[in-house]
């Protein structure tokens, strides 16, 4: 994948229009740029510093797809204007999504490695997204490890995906799983992953293409995780773009297509 530099673009540019084509949403972004080819020249229009300018950038290949290299991952401003997202924005925030039982969904690990992180992560923020029988005692370890003003408890929400994308890294370290279909919500989103090598999580989380697995109960790995992905901009990309073409491989309009296509091959 192309670094921003080649792209003339930088990490928080919000695009305005591209070949003078509005862009509202980032669906706005993949449809204008799903219509071009590999090689084609396009030009930004972008908020850089409050100030309007243009930039240009290459289309490069990206397993096949057109695409604009960390762009589309990193300097597209998704709702930048939403409430949600205003009200992290000034954060770097680790998501969560399930329901507070850390019996099975280990959200205590994210506690202990956020714990070990705000040293190094200042304006760290952790996002719980659902309720469960383990709340109270949530809130309680994060009181004991000086987190009370790092940790937002929301509660069931029915908004999850604008949630989502307020995220800078998801942190799902089960204890154990099914398949752990949020993770294909996540992807789509074009949220990087860190999750347990456990059960169905493997099946979706390849470690260092689609995600990073750590082993359960593992906050120091866990941390880690969220430090690389916080510094090393080239591999969050890689996995963001790799994430997002297999949950839409996986979507249900592709499903349905390869099963039909597996039915009329063997139809006699």
């Amino acid at each position: 994948i192309d670094d921003l530099a080649k792209t003339n673009l930088q990490v928080g540019d919000q695009i305005l229009k591209v070949d003078n084509t509005k862009i509202n949403t980032k669906e706005d972004l993949y449809n204008y740029i799903s219509t071009k080819k590999v090689g084609d020249k396009v030009t930004f229009e972008v908020i850089r510093n409050n100030k309007k300018t243009s930039k240009k950038a290459t289309l490069i290949d990206v397993q096949g797809y057109p695409k604009v290299g960390a762009l589309v991952s990193e300097t597209f401003n998704l709702k930048s204007n939403h409430p949600i997202k205003l009200k992290f924005k000034d954060n770097f925030v680790i998501g969560h999504i399930g329901a507070l039982v850390d019996r099975h969904k280990g959200q205590s690990v994210i506690l202990k490695a956020a714990a070990s992180l705000v040293d190094k992560i200042p304006n760290l923020k952790v996002v719980f997204l659902g309720s469960g029988s383990d709340e109270a005692l949530l809130k309680e370890q994060a009181s004991k490890l000086n987190l009370e003003d790092k940790v937002v408890f929301t509660g069931f929400v029915n908004n999850v995906v604008d949630y989502i994308g307020s995220f800078d890294v998801f942190a799902y370290p089960s204890n154990y799983e099914g398949l752990g279909s949020v993770l294909l919500d996540v992807m789509e989103q074009k949220v990087p992953i860190i999750a347990t090598n456990v059960d169905g999580i493997p099946d979706l989380i390849k470690d260092g293409k689609t995600g990073i697995l750590i082993e359960k109960q593992d906050d120091r790995a866990l941390a880690q995780g969220i430090l690389k992905l916080k510094e090393d901009q080239d591999f969050k990309v890689k996995l963001i773009e790799n994430a997002f073409l297999l949950a839409k491989d996986l979507s249900p309009e592709n499903m349905a297509k390869a099963y039909l296509k597996l039915y009329q091959k063997l139809k006699p």
